[in-house]
């Protein structure tokens, strides 16, 4: 299927299945004039509307529930349980797991020889190439994927990251063989990468969005004061240890902030993640 008005932005692929993220270079506007006056202010900030696409050749792809725009071709479509389990325990295991954690426990499977195109978005698509890799993501990240990828809920393996980490006691695993796409909270010329070799990482607030399931996390003191982290859990810093990549949204506070405070507070004055402390 062709499509004039979006171009392909990038393309990956593994065994018989391809994934592109398109873009609309510039959207044309509805209707609606209140839809037209958003739509025009988006584009003057080059904000982008975006959507994955696939074509399968006898082959499959797994998505996240409601993701389906529409598809064409000799295609199925089913459900799966996320982490790949079968059996009547793995239903059980899945149930309890989605019903603690908050995610789905199934994810939507396509199948077949076809084009399957993906509700589209204005947010931001990072796709990484997966071989025989483990991740860990936040909650909700996780868009898509082809190839040997399952998706199954992870529990923090110490108190500190459960309890002080900023990531809650559960976060979504990614493992196997593919590609898989990502939604991150910041563009991708905003997203950092910082891969370890037997080092430390340590990050002041909680914008760490992915990494890799090899690294320790821990949430740990930093120099602020014992008192203050004893009574509320600020001075806290997300640490990782190890050999493997993390993926860091550093500019995610400050649009955060952007959003909940509008034009009514002067933002220049950076308080940090903490609460306290001068900027410069």
């Amino acid at each position: 299927m062709k499509n004039e008005v979006s171009k392909v932005q990038a393309s990956k692929s593994y065994g018989n299945a391809t994934l592109h993220i398109n873009e609309y270079s510039r959207l044309q506007g509805s209707k609606d004039i209140r839809s037209a006056s958003l739509i025009d202010a988006a584009q003057k900030t080059g904000m982008t509307l975006k959507y994955v696409s696939a074509d399968l050749n006898n082959d499959t792809i797994n998505l996240e529930p409601g993701l389906l725009h529409y598809m064409k071709g000799s295609l199925e479509l089913s459900t799966k349980r996320a982490d790949g389990s079968t059996g009547i325990g793995g239903f059980f295991a899945n149930k309890v797991k989605s019903k603690l954690s908050g995610e789905s426990s199934n994810n939507t499977v396509i199948s077949g020889t076809g084009t399957v195109i993906l509700e589209p978005t204005f947010g931001h698509l990072l796709a990484i190439d997966m071989n025989n890799d483990r991740f860990i993501a936040d909650k909700g990240i996780y868009s898509c994927s082809i190839g040997e990828v399952n998706v199954d809920v992870a529990m923090q393996k110490n108190i500190s990251s459960a309890l002080f980490g900023g990531e809650g006691l559960f976060q979504t695993q990614v493992i196997g063989s593919g590609i898989a796409i990502f939604n991150s909270p910041v563009h991708l010329d905003e997203l950092v990468r910082v891969d370890l070799e037997n080092d430390t990482l340590r990050v002041d607030g909680s914008f760490a969005i992915l990494r890799s399931a090899s690294l320790e996390f821990t949430a740990e003191k930093s120099a602020k004061g014992f008192y203050k982290t004893l009574k509320s859990g600020e001075g806290l810093l997300q640490t990782f240890r190890g050999t493997g990549s993390v993926w860091l949204a550093p500019t995610e506070s400050f649009y955060n902030e952007l959003r909940s405070t509008g034009k009514q507070q002067d933002l220049s004055k950076n308080k940090g993640s903490s609460g306290d402390g001068d900027g410069l």
